[in-house]
């Protein structure tokens, strides 16, 4: 179904065997996902606009930091 997939033209029968791909891989695998991101994150004092979180990275909204005298 992979091979067939990457070599059909048609865009609606090539997306349908993707979606039945996915249904196969739900249906018949385990996935467990696994995450890992126990970094450190400091701020100097007075920095503010930052969203710290363990999710992303922290630099993602640089653009809204700014500082607080």
């Amino acid at each position: 179904l992979w091979d067939a997939s990457r070599a059909e033209m048609d865009v609606v029968k090539r997306t349908d065997m993707i979606k039945k791909l996915n249904q196969i891989l739900i249906d018949d695998a385990v996935i467990v996902p696994i995450s890992n991101r126990n970094g450190a994150q400091v701020a100097k004092k007075g920095l503010k606009g930052m969203d710290i979180t363990a999710w992303d990275s922290n630099l993602w909204k640089i653009a809204y930091w700014y500082r607080q005298a």
